[in-house]
């Protein structure tokens, strides 16, 4: 009895220790660095993947506090044995204060400096989280010694293909110089994609300034651009027609501040859509834009196929028509090539008559999101819509506010029709309601005449809840 229970232990214990390949990378995967550090230590084998390539593309390192010295000599330690194989380098910075500012510039300052100036270093992605600049980075040292290692750290890049610098807010000069730095080294050739929708301070006009303009020049390679309107003008637009063309294939421009001191006329866009004839448009309406007639700057020309419309309800409660008004202007402006809507409103009033006029006139629409106050009958006229063929939906995510209990059997009811006309795991309809304890889930609700009977089910409706996980990969 006792030989068969240690044959069975050593076969486990040798089963264990001769796990494959495959199966160690993916146990390794799910764990935090401590616990693949114990891990590594089980068996030579298991030591053996920890060093496994693709169990370390991804880094991401926080700079804040009074620990942000031990942060930075800890991240060192890493970047001895594993930046060769980073592709994708996250660094995060904490708020600082008089007091916690000089150690977390110094502490970012060094470990940027010998991270550089490694050879095998071959990092593709960069994403500069919550610099903001503006509003934290008072000091103007430690801020010139934080802004000054970027630059030099990125000019030194020679694989780059993405940086990401949102919500940088960097003054004018200070955004200049990291502009530069990209563009005068390998990066301008590199270098597909720019996400810069806030790269500067609020009420920045950059367009204005050569120096931004020559910097922008340098980018030879970009095929993604995600920037500001405040950022864009005649002349850049020029630019990119001559440098990018063919290649550009995707911009996203935001509209969050006032944009009535400049625009770019219809004959100008047209110019820039025939120099590059793949590029596409997302626009994005958010904070307090609206206050600004946005309609003098969303032109005919604009290849737009996007349009994500933010709005708070302190605007509302000013202009009421606000986004009625906004919704008539785009369908009425690019109801050829819109494909995507999404409405994130707060206590919205009724915009059920011009979203629906938006949807009957912009038949190329495949893609309605809102978050906001819609009535169930203007849900049900999406519905005929969809099911008459006018049109034709392929995804539609629906968060509504503002709902009466008496409500919700109707609206399941929509919602399974919805599912029949539109492929189902594309359906989201979330509300604020739960369903009345003496509704018979199992079972279809009673319905006008006119509703296809189906079987509802809880999951139909989701309630709406703070359910999500982040997941979020510290040093």
């Amino acid at each position: 009895m006792s030989k068969k229970r240690s044959s069975r232990n050593l076969l486990l214990e040798q089963g264990w220790k001769a796990l494959p390949d495959v199966a160690l990378v993916e146990i390794y995967s799910l764990l935090k660095d401590q616990d693949r550090a114990r891990m590594a230590r089980v068996c030579q084998n298991w030591f053996r993947m920890f060093s496994y390539p693709s169990l370390w593309r991804y880094r991401r390192v926080k700079f804040g506090g009074f620990c942000a010295d031990d942060t930075g000599k800890n991240a060192w330690k890493f970047a001895k044995l594993f930046a060769k194989h980073v592709r994708s380098l996250t660094l995060g910075f904490g708020m600082p204060s008089f007091r916690t500012v000089k150690i977390m510039s110094k502490s970012a300052e060094t470990f940027l400096r010998k991270l550089g100036a490694l050879n095998n270093l071959k990092i593709q992605c960069i994403s500069i989280e919550y610099l903001n600049m503006e509003y934290y980075w008072h000091f103007i040292i430690s801020r010139n010694r934080i802004v000054t290692a970027l630059s030099r750290f990125f000019k030194r890049q020679r694989c780059l293909l993405s940086i990401n610098l949102i919500a940088a807010r960097l003054t004018l000069i200070d955004g200049c110089r990291i502009l530069e730095s990209l563009g005068r080294g390998a990066s301008g050739r590199t270098l597909e994609s720019i996400y810069m929708e806030d790269m500067f301070q609020a009420n920045v006009l950059p367009f204005r300034h050569r120096r931004y303009i020559n910097a922008m020049r340098k980018f030879t390679g970009l095929r993604f651009v995600h920037t500001n309107y405040s950022y864009l003008s005649n002349e850049l637009l020029e630019i990119f027609s001559d440098k990018l063309g063919m290649n550009l294939q995707r911009m996203t421009i935001m509209i969050d501040s006032d944009v009535s001191t400049h625009s770019i006329t219809t004959a100008e866009w047209n110019n820039f859509v025939a120099a590059c004839p793949s590029l596409r448009i997302g626009l994005f309406v958010c904070s307090f834009a609206p206050r600004s007639n946005i309609s003098s700057v969303l032109v005919r020309g604009i290849p737009i196929d996007a349009v994500h419309i933010s709005i708070w309800k302190t605007l509302t409660d000013e202009n009421p028509n606000l986004i009625s008004n906004m919704l008539d202007h785009v369908g009425n402006t690019y109801y050829r090539t819109l494909e995507s809507l999404e409405l994130s409103l707060d206590r919205n009033p009724s915009i059920d008559e011009p979203l629906l006029n938006a949807l009957n006139k912009c038949r190329q629409i495949r893609c309605l999101a809102i978050s906001g106050q819609i009535s169930v009958q203007t849900i049900q006229d999406i519905c005929r819509l969809q099911e008459e063929g006018r049109v034709d939906l392929h995804r539609l995510n629906l968060s509504l506010h503002g709902m009466a209990s008496p409500e919700y059997p109707y609206l399941m009811s929509i919602c399974e029709r919805l599912k029949s006309s539109i492929d189902g795991n594309a359906v989201v309809i979330e509300t604020n309601l739960t369903p009345p304890p003496s509704l018979d889930l199992r079972r279809s609700p009673s319905t006008d005449s006119d509703n296809s009977s189906g079987s509802g089910s809880e999951a139909d409706i989701e309630t709406s809840s703070d359910s999500e996980e982040y997941r979020d990969i510290e040093l």
